[in-house]
């Protein structure tokens, strides 16, 4: 069984760690098990990407499910041969994601309602990466699991009031140009409003596991 669990802290201006959310996650969208058969059939598939293009000309692709994003103002580069950098995915494009919409999750959502882009001014909050890291595998238990972390700094000027996140991640050759690149919406969590105080840090993290 696949699951995955939600916590989210935040740092205050006084270096204090607060718990903001921790639940289940019921969070996995159309796109995840799209991308999966695309990758595992080498066959296409048709889902929509986070522009709201219905996607169905690409197979297997060199970069499947791919989710650690940039900080700040860059875009992830990849070396897709021996001289060519793929330059792809604005930090807020790929990886952790946080918007303001409070609306039910619809598995056939393809991304945020209302995304909070990555910047310094009002209403939008730092991207500062989202790393993966912690696998774990337990044959006692028949447990394993991974976690999946993005770091947010708002450095706006004012409060940002949070209620949505989730995950965004790679799904396509090199080709669709910037700054669609073809990314996918996989998962997609509402939350209690939590409100970023300017100066604060937030840390949204993803627990993803498989048990019998």
């Amino acid at each position: 069984m696949l699951r995955a669990y939600l916590k989210i802290t935040k740092e205050t201006v006084d270096h204090r760690i607060e718990v903001v959310a921790d639940q289940p996650s019921r969070s996995f969208l159309l796109q995840f098990p799209s991308l999966m058969a695309r990758q595992w059939m080498q066959t296409t598939d048709t889902c929509k990407d986070t522009a709201g293009q219905v996607i169905s000309t690409y197979s297997a692709v060199r970069l499947p499910f791919h989710v650690l994003g940039s900080p700040g103002y860059g875009r992830t580069l990849h070396v897709t041969s021996s001289y060519f950098l793929d330059m792809t995915m604005d930090a807020d494009g790929l990886g952790m994601v946080i918007g303001t919409d409070p609306a039910a999750v619809q598995p056939d959502q393809y991304a945020l309602i209302s995304q909070i882009r990555s910047g310094e001014t009002a209403g939008k909050v730092m991207y500062c990466g989202t790393h993966l890291y912690g696998l774990t595998i337990n044959a006692t238990t028949d447990e394993a699991s991974f976690k999946v972390v993005g770091i947010f700094h708002n450095i706006g000027g004012g409060n940002v009031s949070i209620n949505e996140v989730g995950i965004y991640a790679n799904g396509a050759s090199p080709g669709d140009p910037h700054p669609n690149e073809q990314k996918y919406g996989i998962s997609r969590d509402v939350v209690s409003t939590i409100v970023l105080a300017d100066a604060e840090f937030l840390r949204v993290e993803y627990t993803i596991g498989i048990a019998t």
